[in-house]
């Protein structure tokens, strides 16, 4: 009567109309759901993006603040340092000067000293002819000898 493709045919058909009535509800609330899932996901995911896109703008102007920052540090730093160079070499100066001053004071010093010494000996010199003179000429001889005594008498009392 029936062939047997036309029975797996017919089967199938009546499978798929049964299948169709009462599984394409269970099926399309399992797909609603996957798809209600998989939605939520989404927006979820798309919030942390959001988040991470505002957390990295924020990143890179605390970044780009923080060079700013370095920058001018860096200005003020070659400032200071230029400062301190200047301040330095005015020290230099001021201390190359004072060498020199003391140089001179010890130069002065050394020639006032030999010539002190100079002097003395010229005045000692001076003395000791003054005292060769003295003794070789009668006149002072007498007084000489008048003084030396005049001393021994005072010595002696």
């Amino acid at each position: 009567m029936f062939s047997p493709d036309f029975a797996y045919f017919i089967s199938f058909l009546l499978f798929s109309f049964f299948a169709y009535r009462y599984g394409h509800k269970k099926m399309r609330s399992f797909l609603d759901s996957r798809i209600q899932a998989i939605a939520e996901k989404m927006t979820l995911f798309n919030q942390e993006k959001e988040e991470a896109q505002l957390t990295l703008s924020s990143i890179k102007q605390a970044l780009f603040s923080f060079q700013e920052g370095l920058k001018e540090r860096d200005q003020e730093l070659d400032a200071y340092i230029e400062s301190m160079k200047e301040e330095h070499k005015k020290q230099l100066l001021e201390l190359i000067h004072e060498h020199e001053e003391s140089q001179r004071s010890i130069l002065d010093y050394e020639r006032h000293a030999s010539f002190q010494a100079l002097h003395d000996e010229i005045i000692e010199a001076v003395i000791q002819r003054v005292k060769k003179e003295m003794l070789t000429t009668p006149i002072h001889q007498e007084s000489f000898a008048h003084k030396s005594l005049f001393m021994l008498q005072e010595s002696l009392k």
